[in-house]
């Protein structure tokens, strides 16, 4: 009896680490774009991701746009960089696989990012 109270003990600790533990999404290179926005990418912000990179789009007609390396720690992705003479940092969640949501709390971006800004991977044509 007592064997099998400890087999079920063990299989439920089990069971619960295992449902504790978060899985990782990937984020693969391209052109993200905000849910529910055309793709043709005139629709502002955007954002480029290449080689362990990022660029915020957020003005088609401005040249120079803030970009830098990103930091990854499991499913936050960050952008620290300077913009226009300021120090900003883009703070995003991994949601899925090549979806990401970003994080205002955790963020000092210019004017305008708002909490339910959600971007997803398009394919190019």
């Amino acid at each position: 009896m007592a064997k099998r109270l400890a087999a079920l003990a063990l299989a439920f600790l089990l069971l619960l680490f295992a449902g504790c533990a978060k899985r990782e999404f990937s984020l693969h290179e391209g052109r993200y774009v905000q849910d529910e926005t055309e793709t043709d990418g005139a629709v502002v912000p955007y954002l480029l991701i290449w080689d362990g990179r990022m660029t915020v789009v957020q003005d088609i007609g401005i040249s120079y746009e803030p970009s830098g390396e990103l930091e990854i720690d499991g499913n936050l992705v960050v952008l620290e960089t300077k913009y226009a003479g300021e120090d900003y940092r883009w703070t995003f969640e991994l949601t899925g696989d090549d979806r990401l949501k970003f994080l205002p709390e955790d963020s000092s971006a210019p004017e305008g990012w708002e909490e339910t800004m959600t971007f997803s991977l398009v394919e190019d044509e």
